[in-house]
């Protein structure tokens, strides 16, 4: 369960500087930059953590309902139907990645021509 926690964390903290830095620069109208292409794969980072700790969670909760008798775990309730929600979820930001990294390319070739 600790191990699940940790990546589960630091998943968040990615995903947070990540919304930080891209709000920042959204207010500044950057919008297609290279640094911004970085900050989307950074959420693509923090989803591949969450998934990797999917199984860590889900294994501690399984223990704890199937020996315990315990229904409401807490804060980390992962069970096992998560692991293909975050597969979907890894997907749709990696298409969103893809896109917006097809953008910024345009927009510099653009740049160039101009």
């Amino acid at each position: 369960m600790s191990i699940g926690v940790i990546l589960a964390i630091i998943a968040v903290l990615y995903e947070l500087k990540a919304l930080v830095k891209i709000t920042v620069n959204l207010n500044q109208k950057r919008y297609f930059t290279t640094e911004n292409v970085k900050l989307v794969w950074l959420f693509i980072v923090s989803q591949l953590y969450t998934l990797a700790a999917d199984p860590f969670l889900a294994g501690a909760n399984q223990l704890t309902r199937t020996y315990l008798d315990r229904i409401k775990i807490g804060d980390f309730s992962v069970t096992w139907s998560d692991i293909p929600e975050d597969l979907v979820g890894l997907v749709i930001i990696s298409a969103i990645y893809m896109l917006f990294k097809m953008a910024e390319q345009m927009k510099r070739e653009n740049e160039l021509t101009v």
